[in-house]
Parts: structure tokens; sequence; C-alpha cells
């Protein structure tokens, strides 16, 4: 996996985050007990804390996905862990991964801990929903939040996996729409990037719309004056046609959502077709697009509940 592949072994790999990153870099000889990291998925939590910790100390950390080990007895079994000596650095390093998944038990267990951890031993916290996080635990950790990555910032990084993978038949055009579509993820838009790769080695406009499941402009400009209108038969009849033809719904929703805030800066200009359509209306679709997640089974539903119960009086 490219992702994998091109995964940053150091400091100087990593895209963005340079606040933090500094930061880091001066505590390297004087590190803090406990570190929470913060962000969406992709912009590189898990990467930056594996880096430091290999900075700070030659002993291996161990690395916990708390999504699967989120019970009491998982996260005593780490505490118990933290207490042993490490074998060949200064600092024994535990990396808990989304952290938001752990159950009320094992964070009553893990604050106990933290109160007072073990001298020489370093925790790292990740996650991607603070919200869940007790509020216990920011005042025993040091905070960072990671920002998404830029789109020029993700478009220099895949034009660099591009050249080492000898690649050279390539739209600038089309790298610049995978890093939009990655929404500030630099995983999801090299994943993304690598499933393009698989189709055609010549990553023309055409090719990455293949497979990325481009809807036509045309189709979302008729989708939002049914949305507007409060055409519900049209909303249905449209999402059920992107739908039949294949495409990826959770590619739609972030097409959607970028066209929508397109739509509201040419309106602001006072450009092109976009002025059809109400400023306030587009403001109000955008918000509730940004707050769509579709992780259940029939993600086609979650849409049309969204688009159907759009209400633009208020």
């Amino acid at each position: 996996m490219l992702a994998v592949k091109y995964r940053p072994q150091t400091f100087a790999d990593v895209c963005g985050q340079n606040v933090t990153i500094q930061i880091l870099k001066n505590e390297m000889c004087n590190p803090q007990q406990v570190y929470l990291f913060i962000g969406n998925s992709g912009v590189g939590k898990t990467t930056i804390a594996r880096i430091f910790a290999k900075m700070i100390t030659n002993d291996t950390p161990l690395e916990i996905d708390a999504a699967s080990n989120n019970s009491v007895d998982d996260i005593k079994a780490v505490m118990e862990f933290a207490t042993t000596q490490p074998l060949f650095g200064d600092f024994r390093v535990i990396i808990l991964d989304e952290v938001q998944i752990l159950s009320k038990a094992a964070w009553d267990s893990m604050l106990k801990f933290l109160e007072e951890p073990p001298p020489r031993t370093i925790i790292m916290l990740c996650t991607t929903e603070p919200h869940k996080v007790p509020t216990t635990i920011f005042s025993r950790a040091e905070s960072f939040k990671l920002s998404p990555v830029s789109k020029d910032e993700i478009f220099q990084r895949l034009i660099y996996i591009l050249q080492q993978e000898n690649i050279t038949r390539y739209e600038e055009i089309a790298i610049d729409y995978i890093a939009r579509l990655a929404e500030g993820s630099l995983r999801t838009a090299i994943s993304m990037l690598e499933k393009c790769i698989h189709y055609s080695r010549t990553l023309s406009f055409e090719n990455v719309m293949a497979v990325l499941g481009y809807i036509e402009l045309e189709q979302l400009f008729t989708l939002t004056g049914y949305v507007f209108s409060n055409d519900k038969k049209g909303i249905i009849d449209t999402v059920e046609q992107i739908y039949n033809q294949g495409k990826d719904l959770n590619q739609f929703i972030k097409q959607y959502r970028m066209f929508v805030l397109d739509c509201l800066q040419y309106y602001i200009l006072g450009r092109g077709q976009a002025n059809e359509f109400n400023q306030n209306d587009l403001y109000r679709l955008l918000e509730i697009l940004l707050t769509v997640e579709l992780k259940e089974v029939n993600p086609k539903n979650t849409i049309l509940a969204v688009l159907l119960l759009y209400d633009r009086t208020k």
C-alpha cells in the first residue's frame, strides 16, 4: 500500500503540523508524561506519535488500537506493562490510538493511573473525537490539535509519490481534484491515488473521474434545485439515479460539499450559474452536508434523509 510505503519516518517528512512538531522537538530532552493528539483521520496523529517515540527512546513503543482493545481489562494490562522498565531506551512509550472508543470503566482505570504515572513512562493518546475524551484527561495531558492538511501540501505530496513511482503521465488537474476530494486527509488522498493508479498509470482527468465516481455538474445543479424547491420526488429520483450508476456515495458527499462551496464562492463573486441559488440557502445546505457521516450499512438512506428534511425556512 502506498500509504504505508510513504508513511513519514521523520518530522521532516510530515506534511503540515509545523507548530506541533516544533514544540515536540523542543521537548525531546524533557518530554511530558502524557500527550493527547487530536485531529481528523489521516492528518498524522499516530505518525507523529511514532516519530516522537522513536526520537526519545531506542525502545520499541507499545502501540494499542483502542477500537479493539477498549475494555477495562485491556487497559489494566496496558497500565501494568507501563510499570515495567524499558529494555533499551530512557523511556517506556505507549501509544493508544482511537481512545474515544474506550469504555467508561476503562477511562476510570486510566485516570487513576494518570494521576501518578510511573517515572520514565510516556503515554500518547490519539483521537478523532475529543468530545468523547473525559475532561479530566485534558488537565493531565499536553494536547495538540492537528489541522487538516492543506490542499497544496497534499498535492505536492501526491506529485512526489508519482515521481518516486516513476509515473510521468498525469494531468495536474486530476491530481488537484484528488487533493481537494481528500478534504484534508493525506492518507485518504494517497489511497485514492493508488486506486487510480491501479486503474491506469495514465492519470488523466477522465481516468481519475471514472475511478472516483465523478458526478456531472449538471446533475448536482439539478439536485440542488430540487432541494431548494422542496421537490421530494426530484430528490429521490436523482439520488436513486446516482446510486444506480454505481457511484461511491462517500465520494458523492465529498464532491457535493465541494460543489456547494464553489457555488457560494461564485455567488459572492457574481459569476456563473450559481447565481440562481440563494446565498443563505447555500450556506445552510453546506452546513448540513458538513455534518453527514456515512457509516451505516445503507448510506443512501442517510443522504436521502438529510436532503428530504432540509428546511430552507429555518
